[in-house]
């Protein structure tokens, strides 16, 4: 990986919309590759935080979705009684 490739943490959470933390724990599971700078400087590749923000943006839609249709059956079953 070129350094013009890397992110660090803050700006992959900054991009996905996370927590820092949320990236950690990506990296502590194996889901994000890293490289180690210093000792506490953790950098990710950019496509890969790109590509994660992709999955947490369609299961955020997802969620939403899910919520507005559980709200719209709770408000027709409350008009039908």
């Amino acid at each position: 990986m070129k350094l013009e490739d890397l992110v660090t943490v803050n700006e992959a959470a900054e991009i996905v919309g996370v927590h820092p933390r949320t990236i950690h724990k990506r990296i502590e599971d194996g889901k994000m590759e890293h490289v180690v700078i210093g000792p506490r400087m953790l950098m990710v590749s950019r496509a890969d935080a790109v590509a994660y923000a992709s999955t947490v943006s369609n299961r955020s839609k997802r969620k939403r979705a899910e919520a507005a249709a559980a709200k719209a059956k709770t408000r027709r079953s409350s008009r039908s009684r």
